[in-house]
């Protein structure tokens, strides 16, 4: 029996997998040999294996790498995976800290061994959580739909002002252009120039239809 037999697929979506794995690939070395050797996988940007929950999280690239590609690499990572990764590292002694260590000395042993797990686990955590949770993935997507649809109305405003600004200065300079034509011509003889006034009365509606 191959050890890939006991992965089974959680979730399944565009560009991000989850896997469940048993217990023996998610101990010792072992969870840090199949990230590193995933990694290698081309469009792989992101990997996380929960130890504790024995989850395997892979989000990637389905433009560059397949869902067929991600699994065929996955199996081979596992059959590849050696025997010493399976067993526990060696303890290290204990090292003691040395006579005379000043403050700044304590605070970084301090901030090393327990403040950097603590954090760790808390990012650990908090990943697991906007990455597993559907509610949350939801509303993700939901808040960016809203944005897009914002940014695109915002859009629109800004180009209709600008068109009805434009059509401000090309009235304007159209009455400038035509003025003496319309006040020595038009106006002194509006019946003889009735085709004009027509044409004039027509793009006065054709604005006054751009303003609503």
């Amino acid at each position: 029996m191959q050890r890939s037999d006991s992965v089974y697929l959680r979730y399944c979506g565009k560009g991000h997998v989850r896997f469940s794995l048993p217990m023996e690939l998610c101990t010792n070395r072992v969870p840090d040999f199949i990230e590193k050797g995933l990694y290698k996988q081309d469009g792989v940007y992101r990997v996380v294996l929960f130890k504790k929950d024995r989850k395997l999280s892979i989000r990637y690239d389905d433009t560059v790498c397949s869902y067929n590609d991600l699994c065929l690499r996955l199996n081979e990572i596992i059959e590849q995976i050696p025997d010493e990764a399976f067993q526990e590292s060696p303890a290290h002694p204990p090292t003691l800290p040395a006579r005379g260590t000043g403050v700044a000395d304590r605070w970084a042993n301090f901030k090393k061994n327990r403040l950097t797990p603590i954090k760790n686990e808390f990012e650990r955590k908090i990943l697991h959580l906007l990455t597993g949770n559907r509610f949350i993935n939801k509303r993700l997507s939901d808040f960016e739909d809203k944005t897009a649809d914002l940014v695109n109305e915002k859009i629109e405003n800004i180009e209709t002002k600008v068109i009805n600004v434009l059509n401000e200065f090309v009235l304007l300079y159209l009455i400038k252009l035509h003025w003496d034509v319309i006040t020595n011509n038009l106006m002194k003889a509006p019946l003889k120039n009735i085709n004009n006034w027509l044409v004039i009365f027509y793009l006065m509606y054709l604005y006054s239809r751009s303003k609503e």
